[in-house]
Order: C-alpha cells, then sequence, then structure tokens
C-alpha cells in the first residue's frame, strides 16, 4: 500500500470529526495536539468544529501543524486495521508527516519541525500562486522575464508558479492573452519560491539542533521525485531545500508507481493527489493500475463512513484488513414468519409475435432505391456526428492514453478543477458552445458531457451567431 499525505490547500473542515466512533483515534488526536502545543505551536483541540471560513485556516502557522497531526494520527489508524504504508509521498509539509511515519523524526521532534517550518513560513513576504495547464519549460516561457518562480509541477501538463501579488497578477493577465485558465490557489504566501529563502536558512539551523535517522520505510522525495536516501533524510540542508525547492509531485507519482503498489491511499477528503495519480497511471498504460482511494470520501462526506468504505476497497484490492468485527457473545432471535407467497409478475396480453401465424401474402418487387433528399434532420445528425469527434479528440488530447469511451469518467481519469476549466475553454471556442463548468461536473462521463454539448449546440441560433461574427470582422 503507498499514501499520498497532502500539504497546504487541502480541505481541512470537518476531518477528524470520526473520533467520536473511534475512541483510540481520538486518543491520536489528543497526544498529538499536546506534542504541538509542548512545541509551542497552536492549540489545535475541536479543530473538527471550525466552520469553512475560519481564518485560521488560512494561517499557515496553524495548517501546516494541523496537517502533520491529521496525517499521523490517521496513519496511525490504518495501521491499527492492519493496513501498514510500505511507500509515502507526502506533499510539501506532508513529506514531514511521512518522514516522521518513517522514523526520521520522532514524534515530539516532528511536531517542533513543523511548528517551527510554519512559523517561518508564515513571515514571509505576501504572495501568491498560479496553477497554469503548461508543462515546466512552457511555464518558464510564460513567465519570462517576471520575478517568478516553479513552485511545483504537478503532472505533464500542470505546474503551479508564484511569485509578489503584481507578479501573479500579470501571469493571469498572460494566461488570458493565450487563452488559457488558470487557477490560482488560495494561499497568502508564494511557498517554495525565492520568498521563501529566509525560512528555509532558519529552518535548516533549527534541524541541526534535532537527531535525524535513516527513514525505515520508502519516502519519495519532493525535491528529486526520487526515493529519499539516508543521507538526504538526515542532512537539515535537505530539508531547508525541500521548503524552498520545486515540489516534484509528477516525478513523485512515476516512481510511486514505478513501485506497483496494489492500492494508493490518500489521506484528504476529495481527489487532490489522488486524481493526479489517476492520470498520471493513464498515460503510463499500466496494465494494472492499483486501486486509487479516498481515505476521507469526497468532499462534504460523512468521514466515519468514507473510512470504512475506503477499508473495504483496500481489502477488495487484496490488502489485509482487520475490520475488527465484534464478536457474537449471544445468539440473536430472528423474526419468525412465513415467506408470502403471492406472485408479483405482468401476465402476457396476447401471443407473442414468434407465435403469431405468418399472413399469407403476394411476392412484392423491391423498388429501386432512390436517393434521399437532405433534410434538416440529415443535417442536424451529421452536425451531432461532428461534434462528438471534436469534443472526444479534444478529451483524447487532455488525458492521453488508450482510446477513450462514452462511459469514460472525467473524474475517474483523473481529471482537475484546473483541468475541467482548460477543457472547457477548448470546448468552446473550438465548437463556439457555453458548456458551463456545472455542466461538466453533471455530466462528467463523455458520454453524457457529448449530450449535453449537442442539447447546448441545437438550442443555439446560428443565423446570430454568423451575424454577429460578421460584425466582428467587419464584414458586410
Amino acid at each position: 500500500v503507498a499514501v499520498l499525505l497532502p500539504g497546504q490547500g487541502t480541505r481541512l473542515t470537518g476531518t477528524g470529526a470520526s473520533a467520536a466512533e473511534d475512541p483510540r483515534f481520538g486518543e491520536d488526536l489528543a497526544r498529538l495536539y499536546a506534542a504541538v502545543l509542548r512545541a509551542g505551536g497552536p492549540d489545535l483541540r475541536g479543530f473538527e468544529t471550525w466552520e469553512g471560513d475560519d481564518p485560521r485556516l488560512l494561517d499557515t502557522s496553524v495548517v501546516q501543524p494541523l496537517l502533520f497531526v491529521v496525517g499521523l494520527a490517521h496513519l496511525w489508524r490504518l495501521e491499527r486495521r492492519g493496513v501498514r504504508a510500505r511507500a509515502l509521498l507526502g506533499h510539501s509539509v506532508g513529506e514531514l508527516t511521512a518522514a516522521a511515519y518513517a522514523g526520521v523524526f520522532g514524534v515530539e521532534d516532528a511536531a517542533a519541525a513543523v511548528v517551527r517550518r510554519g512559523a517561518l513560513m508564515s513571515r514571509a513576504p505576501a504572495g501568491a500562486m498560479l496553477a497554469v495547464p503548461l508543462d515546466e519549460d512552457a511555464a518558464r516561457d510564460l513567465a519570462a522575464g517576471l520575478p517568478a518562480d516553479v513552485c511545483g509541477v504537478n503532472g505533464p501538463d500542470t505546474t503551479v508558479l508564484g511569485g509578489d501579488p503584481d507578479t501573479v497578477a500579470e501571469l493571469e493577465r498572460r494566461c488570458a492573452g493565450r487563452g488559457l485558465s488558470a487557477q490560482r490557489l488560495e494561499t497568502a504566501h508564494a511557498f517554495h519560491s525565492r520568498a521563501m529563502e529566509e525560512a528555509a536558512a532558519g529552518f535548516g539551523e533549527f534541524l541541526a539542533t534535532l537527531p535525524l535517522s535513516a527513514p525505515r520505510l520508502t519516502v519519495i522525495s519532493n525535491r528529486t521525485g526520487a526515493e529519499l536516501t539516508a543521507e538526504q533524510a538526515t542532512d537539515p540542508a535537505y530539508w531547508a531545500g525541500q521548503l524552498r525547492g520545486t515540489v516534484r509531485l509528477a516525478d513523485g507519482i512515476r516512481t510511486l508507481l514505478a513501485g506497483r503498489p496494489a492500492a494508493v491511499v490518500g489521506i484528504h477528503g476529495g481527489r487532490a493527489l489522488t486524481n493526479p495519480v489517476r492520470h498520471t497511471a493513464r498515460l503510463l498504460g499500466l496494465e494494472h493500475p492499483p486501486t486509487i482511494i479516498e481515505l476521507l470520501g469526497r468532499s462534504g462526506a460523512d468521514e466515519a463512513l468514507a473510512h470504512e468504505d475506503a477499508l473495504a476497497r483496500l481489502w477488495a484490492a487484496g490488502c489485509p484488513v482487520d475490520f475488527d468485527v465484534p464478536q457474537v457473545t449471544s445468539p440473536v432471535p430472528l423474526p419468525r414468519y412465513p415467506f408470502a407467497a403471492t406472485r408479483h409478475w405482468i401476465e402476457a396480453t396476447g401471443a407473442l409475435p414468434h407465435e403469431r401465424p405468418a399472413a399469407a401474402a403476394a411476392p412484392v418487387l423491391a423498388p429501386v432505391p432512390q436517393p434521399e433528399p437532405s433534410t434538416p434532420a440529415d443535417d442536424a445528425a451529421e452536425t451531432a456526428g461532428d461534434l462528438a469527434v471534436a469534443i472526444t479528440a479534444i478529451w483524447q488530447e487532455a488525458f492521453g492514453g488508450e482510446p477513450l469511451g462514452p462511459s469514460d469518467n472525467f473524474f475517474t481519469l483523473g481529471g482537475t478543477s484546473l483541468q475541467a476549466a482548460q477543457l472547457l475553454t477548448v470546448v468552446n471556442d473550438t465548437l463556439l458552445l457555453g458548456v458551463a463548468l456545472g455542466d461538466l461536473y453533471e455530466h462528467s462521463d463523455l458520454g453524457a458531457f457529448i449530450s449535453r454539448a449537442e442539447e447546448l449546440a441545437a438550442a443555439r441560433d446560428d443565423a446570430e451567431l454568423l451575424r454577429l461574427l460578421d460584425e466582428i470582422e467587419g464584414t458586410p
């Protein structure tokens, strides 16, 4: 089993609510809260009741210790149920959580490191981050001449750029000029950029005071995308560079999949980290892709039910799971009633077609087929066919891999919110449609999406559209 551990930007509202149903999970959370407090960090008790707009969820000095607490507590919880991670890939601060679970840090030292890291990064100058639908080289070309940095490479066509607010605003204008749908991240700083150099130096100095050990499990490095070595794990300068340098998530995912895990579990709600794994597995054409699971379910899901569902899916993938089923200590009486013999069936109303006698009829010569004149219905069918071909090609370009079919789903293919925005831009600009983001969410299978696009095309006033185009182009 491989495990993904999130960084900032992941939904945390309500996370930990299932502690009431699992007292040992609640005890783990309480133990880690106390460790964070002893390290001079924030009071995280009761965080599962915080509202989504709570300002603490945007405070780096709070969010980073919180991600550490939630991630490590859920790793311990999985272990109690028989599921032990053999490989871990954490995003940004998630790599420190992975290292703590793998034995690089003791629990108290890990809590102190995360508290110090969050505090140092929160003091950095204000900044912003922008996800753009480009590979790393194209993203660097987009940012040419600006004081911007590549903060993360999340996929073959998803790169995160960061800089001061004015720089990121200019990046947004450049994206708009190129017809690119960019997405600004919900952060107050440009993490993993030049703005973090002072924080990185301070973090390296702090880690030099802590004992560090070689990892006992496979931890994948953000800096290299390869397995974290003993030399890197025990070098304070590595962790300082990890805070400042580019997060090479895409490379890390390929390394993770090369280990051929039976299942990949994301310790988060939603699909922020799991969808890039789905997308990469498809692009690699894996013969036996892993089962990919969100431990806390989709956004807004009941955490306790999502956790049990995740365990069931792990078991179905061949992983040993202790379902902790209570032993029956006394027989349970069953209800005593007869099964009713009521028949619920639709009676035939007459002879079936193959039972009816064939009527005698004189032979009729088949007429010579004549070409049918084109009708509006024929033209509409041809247009719909062209539309389906064009949309299928756009989806295929976005996801790559084996040919797509009508039942392929945007989200199970690994589609992200950034990719959704860019795909809709291409569809609408290419086909002169007005497909909205909600249309994609409600019709996320390729076939259903094509049907929705055909509905919008049928309702479109092409004559008016042509007139407006003529006006724009200045055609008399």
